[in-house]
């Protein structure tokens, strides 16, 4: 695998690099996969289609290319993903390449030009403790670092992502949570997983020009992206990039500002700020923390809501800290 990722796929000394339209498991795979295969290479089609690489399907239902250059080679930017067959592990997420591979700490920032604001909601329960919370809305909104203004399309429209994930390990959402968060269980039903929803978060920010050193996600709040996003992937063996071990929590900016901690919707009150939507739906709540981050970049400015950037490490490092000082404490 370490030389498929840092080469890609090669036709080696046949003509053609073999592919086959299903999974494995699917009694109509006959051909193009070898019933001994330890990986399983899904392919970007749209990315394939976009760059133009040629593709043939055999008439035993194989398909066929002959890679890029005259090395016959299809480099890992065309993999949607790579999962080991026997344990089920994603190995390697699509689209990652664009943001500083799988595994990467955040990459320095240079001139940062957008806030990408994300508040996730996930399952949950006034009674039960669940097996596991899972991510069942991801959205995000883009704003313009300089002003703190939505950031908009062609027509003026904001440019948001909202999407609702399908849970898997608790497909069933409790009637708290349906009510906590006016999440519907059909709208999940029909929702894509966490595995297909990070690539095309990944698209959706390339596609609005972020890239890896220019933007830094808004959080309200630690959890989402110390504790519900990493807890989610470990359990589920999914890798993610860099870009979202780093964030910007608009908690600690108000409470350095006002001297006490407030959640989003006391937050907005302090401010003069009308509470757009429903609170605890995801997208909703992105939109209000997107206004309490433009009051904040009017008064303070930009470069000084950057001081509040914190990464995963970061964050983990003190909580060891804070363990240890409590053990220390018992000790003596």
């Amino acid at each position: 695998w370490n030389a498929i990722k840092a080469e890609g796929l090669c036709r080696m000394r046949r003509n053609h690099i073999h592919f086959a339209p299903r999974e494995p498991t699917d009694k109509e795979t006959i051909s193009g996969m070898r019933t001994s295969c330890e990986l399983l290479v899904y392919l970007d089609v749209p990315r394939v289609l976009a760059d133009g690489v040629p593709f043939f399907r055999s008439d035993n239902d194989v398909l066929l290319t002959p890679g890029v250059g005259e090395a016959g080679v299809l480099p890992p930017k065309y993999f949607e993903k790579v999962v080991d067959r026997k344990s089920g592990k994603v190995l390697f997420m699509g689209r990652e390449l664009d943001f500083q591979g799988s595994e990467a700490a955040p990459p320095p920032l240079g001139d940062v030009q957008y806030f990408a604001v994300l508040d996730f909601e996930a399952t949950c329960d006034d009674r039960t403790k669940l097996p596991a919370q899972e991510i069942i809305e991801f959205p995000v909104v883009l704003v313009h670092a300089s002003t703190g203004d939505p950031v908009t399309d062609d027509q003026g429209k904001a440019v948001e992502q909202s999407t609702f994930v399908r849970p898997t390990t608790c497909p069933t959402l409790t009637p708290f949570c349906k009510q906590l968060t006016s999440i519907r269980q059909e709208e999940v039903d029909q929702a894509p997983t966490l595995d297909e929803v990070l690539p095309a978060t990944y698209r959706f920010l390339k596609e609005h020009d972020c890239r890896p050193d220019n933007f830094v996600f808004v959080t309200c709040g630690d959890w989402d992206l110390k504790t519900m996003l990493p807890t989610q992937c470990k359990a589920e063996h999914r890798s993610y990039p860099g870009s979202l071990k780093r964030w910007i929590n608009i908690k600690k900016v108000y409470q350095e500002r006002y001297g006490h901690a407030q959640g989003m919707d006391g937050m907005l009150q302090r401010l003069g700020l009308p509470l757009i939507g429903h609170h605890h739906r995801g997208i909703d709540d992105s939109r209000n923390i997107a206004a309490i981050l433009r009051h904040f970049i009017r008064e303070q400015g930009t470069a000084q809501l950057l001081e509040y950037v914190t990464t995963t490490e970061i964050e983990q490092r003190k909580a060891k800290d804070r363990s240890q000082a409590r053990g220390r404490g018992k000790g003596k």
